[in-house]
């Protein structure tokens, strides 16, 4: 590896005004120092920058933003000891006197908005690495996380280095480490870009929340394609309303100047925003062929896998190219649409596309059978992560057409989020599964039980549903239930490994649990056997 790769180095001087419309070339606003004269700032040179003062090392910016229950400016200290080249706070939140600025040991510079500005502060620090990669960011309600992965082994396959940021860690896909949320913090975003350049990648694909967006965390990220999956309800304890959380997640398309912008048109807010952006300036596809979309499919077929004809429309040619997958579940059919237009766009033939996708293997947690293989017979068992109305009802239709006695529903809705979706999800439990129990999900800091009454209060009888709080419990009794042509469909968790009570994480695997239950199954089916009865005499 090229030494001068190693770490990033700019200085202040330069970084600056290449960063802040409000800073002069040969001036930094509201420095500490009364010799500003003296300042070298060609010698200040910045390796890093971070916002966490106990990681700071040598050569660091350290952002001195203030939290809920503390100020930043107290932390500027702590930081200069640990080698910070110099510290930037809130030109909002601190006036310049109140700082005291004199009394500190490295330059401190207010800066304006500073919690949206540090994306781009970032992205400059780590431009000479970051710029290199070819960054590919995926938005929407349902299907980030899957689509995401899909991209991301498919361009595995081609011959591209590829990592992930998303929901189920960050990295190599084969060896994912955890994250503790989809869309890291702006200075955390960025070092970790330059490092998995460091580490030989050379493409990332980034799952991007609506959060992320409202709180500025990827300003300044260099993406070269975004793709939009859906919108539905989700995540309105934040953003309000639907209108807001729209809003949210169009500034992926409308904030930032990526070379290739798709977007689904079969979703109404995709189809929206299409309209409002410039002309020619958006690759679209659908489900529906009669849609005038740049990516269709046609000829679905879920039989043996998933099997469709894609109809692609690009420079006034139409052509009709067969695919096959080994995925489950029409709702991939969107999925695979999606990481078939984001390949294409990079490059990639036809031929190269469809050798790519029918390599595609399933994500952890998401349509995720569960077999254990010592038993010749057993339920089918599907963990899957749906946590929204629109996740479960997609859930379910595509547990119903691999389904041939009954489809048994094991789920329950996360506390301390919107609570509004509870019942809208009992709605499309009760109409679309034939066994219904209702557990615990991660309540959080809420009480399960009133999570669980608000849950099975919009069912239409109480003759629809079961209760089993306990969700190892739940799930045994699904699976106990079943018969060998039953489907059990347990939902909500998905690939988490953890169940949150009380805000205490404890080590818990729907899919672990599953097993248990299917090992369970056969037990009693075997002593249930007449052989195993006993003959009487």
């Amino acid at each position: 590896m090229d030494s001068n790769q190693s770490m990033p180095v700019v200085s202040l001087a330069t970084l600056f005004p290449a960063v802040l419309s409000n800073v002069l070339p040969n001036e930094l606003p509201n420095v500490n120092t009364s010799e500003t004269a003296a300042v070298d700032w060609q010698t200040l040179l910045v390796t890093g920058i971070k916002e966490d003062s106990r990681a700071i090392v040598s050569g660091d910016l350290f952002v001195a933003r203030d939290g809920e229950s503390f100020k930043g400016s107290d932390y500027i200290e702590a930081a200069a000891k640990r080698g910070a080249v110099a510290a930037l706070v809130n030109k909002e939140q601190h006036a310049v006197a109140e700082l005291e600025l004199n009394r500190y040991s490295i330059p401190v510079i207010a800066i304006e908005n500073l919690a949206y500005s540090i994306g781009a502060i970032a992205a400059q620090v780590f431009a000479n690495l970051v710029s290199k990669l070819t960054i590919i960011g995926v938005t929407g309600t349902n299907g980030k996380t899957s689509c995401a992965h899909y991209i991301a082994q498919a361009l595995n396959s081609l011959g591209v280095k590829t990592f992930i940021i998303g929901t189920l860690g960050n990295g190599e896909p084969s060896a994912l480490a955890e994250a503790s949320r989809t869309t890291p913090d702006a200075c955390s975003l960025q070092q970790m870009f330059a490092d998995f350049y460091q580490r030989g990648a050379r493409a990332v694909v980034m799952e991007v929340s609506s959060h992320a967006l409202v709180q500025g965390r990827v300003q300044g990220v260099p993406f070269k394609v975004v793709a939009y999956t859906n919108l539905s309800r989700d995540h309105l304890d934040y953003h309000g309303d639907m209108q807001h959380y729209a809003a949210a997640k169009a500034q992926l398309f409308t904030d930032f100047s990526a070379e290739h912008k798709i977007l689904n048109l079969d979703d109404r807010y995709n189809r929206q925003l299409a309209g409002e952006l410039a002309e020619g300036s958006v690759t679209s596809y659908s489900e529906d062929h009669r849609r005038n979309a740049d990516f269709t499919a046609q000829q679905i077929a879920l039989d043996n896998g998933l099997n469709f004809v894609l109809k692609k429309q690009t420079a006034g040619q139409l052509m009709l190219l067969p695919f096959k997958s080994q995925l489950l579940g029409k709702f991939n059919v969107a999925n695979l649409l999606l990481t078939t237009a984001v390949l294409s766009k990079l490059g990639y033939s036809d031929r190269q596309v469809q050798q790519s996708i029918s390599q595609l293997q399933p994500v952890p947690g998401r349509m995720q059978n569960v077999i254990n293989p010592k038993l010749v017979e057993q339920p089918l068992c599907i963990v899957d992560y749906a946590h929204t109305p629109d996740a479960l009802e997609k859930a379910l239709q595509a547990s119903r057409i691999h389904c041939v006695g009954k489809l048994i529903l094991v789920f329950g809705c996360g506390g301390d989020r919107d609570n509004g979706k509870r019942a809208e999800m009992a709605k499309v439990a009760e109409c679309n599964a034939d066994v219904v129990i209702v557990t615990s999900d991660n309540p959080r800091t809420e009480e399960p039980k009133a999570i669980i009454e608000m849950i099975t209060r919009s069912f239409a009888a109480a003759s629809q549903y079961q209760i089993i709080s306990d969700r190892r419990a739940a799930i045994y009794r699904a699976i106990n239930g079943a018969e060998a042509a039953d489907l059990v469909l347990v939902a909500g968790k998905g690939h988490e490994d953890y169940q949150e009570i009380m805000g205490v994480k404890q080590h818990f695997s729907d899919a672990e649990v599953v097993l248990e239950g299917l090992a369970n199954w056969a037990a009693s089916k075997s002593s249930d056997s007449p052989s195993n009865r006993g003959v009487s005499q």
